[in-house]
């Protein structure tokens, strides 16, 4: 269940979420005190009978084939009668996480199209099974809902929204549309895969410019619900160096991928090269809630590998090895130097010390060579 409240025909975009998550509180918002017009505060709750009852969602299991009934309550909280539109849509799960339905000028083309509302006092249909629905101030109506499931429809869930839509009274004004809902739940019959596996992988290595700190690996996927009940997931992400050295993980967890839909997941991880990086995801299903998958999960594994070659510590050490090389061979220079000169030295010295002595040596060295 939810409320919305706007000022007037100014309205405000509320995007739909729908779900258990919301049966503790209440959605609202307004464009501020400053629009003219009234107040609008409207809700729209599973019912049962003559008014809305304690779910938070509408749910069936069917078979294909067949069909169910359930009803909602759409209430006018504010104080001047309101126009509504309401409509049944495709569910999907926006990038936020939340779940949603498709936007304005999408068709649906799953459950949003088995549901019908059976008419009802101020109100009329139009051609595309839209109800729309006038309520005086401070009142509600219970509006019957039909579901008729195809006879080749998949075995699996199909989620969809109902929703009630705020009418301006000025249609010439610039709008917004402003709309809250019930989510429904429709899970048909047959053979059930709970599955999620991560696709599309790329890797990139990025090693950054300080050889003292570590490198950026990027590691980019779709998580994909390839069965046909919507789970959630945990997906691991471990990558290391040759031999299982320097190992790094990361996780990402998500509440609720529907079925046929993907998710794309970037993974930032503080990485020290060895030149080669190995690893993989393992990506684990999960119930969503309290829904039982009521069907074999077992988790999915998908390797990776990566050329990281850690230039700045490569240079570093290139460095290093240049200036060592550069001070042995200096060292290497100036040792033979002072050696040259303290040759130079002894000579002249044992020349001054024996001067008939030196022209034979000197010979004898000449003879030699």
């Amino acid at each position: 269940m939810r409320t919305f409240t706007t000022y007037g025909a100014a309205l405000v975009l509320a995007g739909l979420t729908l779900g258990t998550s919301l049966a503790a509180s209440a959605a609202s918002a307004s464009t501020g005190e400053e629009n003219d017009g009234p107040r609008t505060t409207w809700t729209v709750e599973p019912a049962a009978g003559d008014g809305a009852d304690d779910r938070v969602s509408l749910r069936h299991d069917v078979d294909p084939g067949s069909s169910a009934t359930d009803a909602v309550e759409v209430r006018n909280f504010g104080p001047s009668a309101a126009t509504f539109r309401i409509y049944a849509s495709d569910g999907v799960v926006g990038e936020s996480g939340a779940f949603d339905i498709l936007p304005p000028g999408q068709e649906s083309t799953d459950a949003g199209t088995w549901v019908t509302f059976d008419d009802v006092p101020a109100a009329s249909l139009d051609s595309a099974g839209a109800m729309t629905l006038q309520l005086e101030p401070d009142s509600s109506t219970v509006i019957p809902v039909s579901i008729a499931v195809p006879e080749d429809a998949v075995p699996g869930d199909h989620p969809a929204g109902i929703v009630a839509e705020l009418v301006p009274a000025d249609e010439h004004r610039v709008q917004l549309t402003s709309r809250v809902g019930v989510r429904l739940h429709l899970r048909v019959s047959g053979d059930l895969a709970a599955q999620v596996e991560a696709a599309g992988v790329a890797v990139d290595w990025s090693p950054g410019w300080n050889p003292f700190a570590s490198g950026d690996l990027r590691v980019s996927y779709l998580l994909r619900n390839t069965g046909n009940v919507r789970l959630g997931t945990s997906a691991v992400l471990e990558v290391a160096g040759p031999f299982g050295l320097l190992p790094v993980r990361t996780e990402d967890t998500r509440r609720e991928i529907l079925p046929g839909e993907e998710v794309q997941v970037v993974a930032d991880v503080p990485l020290w090269a060895l030149f080669w990086t190995r690893g993989g995801i393992t990506v684990t299903p999960a119930a969503v809630g309290e829904d039982a998958p009521e069907a074999a999960v077992t988790p999915s594994s998908t390797e990776i590998e990566s050329v990281t070659i850690p230039w700045p510590q490569l240079v570093a050490l290139l460095l290093i090895a240049a200036a060592l090389y550069l001070r042995r061979r200096r060292r290497q220079h100036a040792d033979r130097a002072v050696q040259a000169r303290i040759d130079s030295a002894v000579a002249e010295a044992t020349a001054a010390a024996d001067p008939d002595r030196a022209p034979a040596q000197r010979a004898e060295e000449a003879a030699g060579t």
